[in-house]
C-alpha cells in the first residue's frame, strides 16, 4: 500500500514557464478555450498513438484538442491517420526532434498528459 506519494504536474519545470499558458497556446494556433492534453515524446508503435487517435475520433469534433510532439520513430503516419478519420482540427503536429528549450512551450499549453 503507498503510504505517500507526491504529485509531479509535468515531467518539465513548470515553475519558471518560458511563457503564459494563453500565449503558449497562440503560438501553436490553439483557442484559449479547448481543453489540451499532449503526447510528447517518439512516437512509437507500442506507445498507443493510433489508439490514442482513433479514441478523439469518436468523440464530437472540438471535445479536446491533443498536442503531438516528438520525433516519428514507427507506426502510421499520424498527419495520415487523423485527416482519414476526419478529426484533423482537433490535432496540433510538432514532428520531429523537441529541444530542450522548446519543451515549455508545448507542456504550458497543456492541461493533461496521454
Amino acid at each position: 500500500m503507498i503510504k505517500h506519494a507526491t504529485f509531479i504536474p509535468w515531467g518539465t519545470d513548470v515553475r519558471k514557464p518560458a511563457c503564459t499558458r494563453e500565449s503558449a497556446r497562440a503560438r501553436l494556433g490553439i483557442a484559449n478555450d479547448r481543453c489540451v492534453g499532449i503526447f510528447f515524446g517518439a512516437t512509437r508503435r507500442d506507445k498507443g498513438l493510433e489508439l490514442l487517435i482513433n479514441a478523439v475520433a469518436r468523440l464530437p469534433r472540438g471535445t479536446v484538442h491533443i498536442i503531438i510532439a516528438g520525433k516519428k520513430i514507427d507506426g502510421a503516419d499520424p498527419v495520415a491517420l487523423t485527416a482519414h478519420l476526419g478529426c484533423s482540427s482537433d490535432f496540433t503536429f510538432h514532428l520531429g526532434w523537441i529541444a530542450e528549450e522548446e519543451c515549455d512551450l508545448f507542456f504550458t499549453a497543456s492541461d493533461f498528459t496521454v
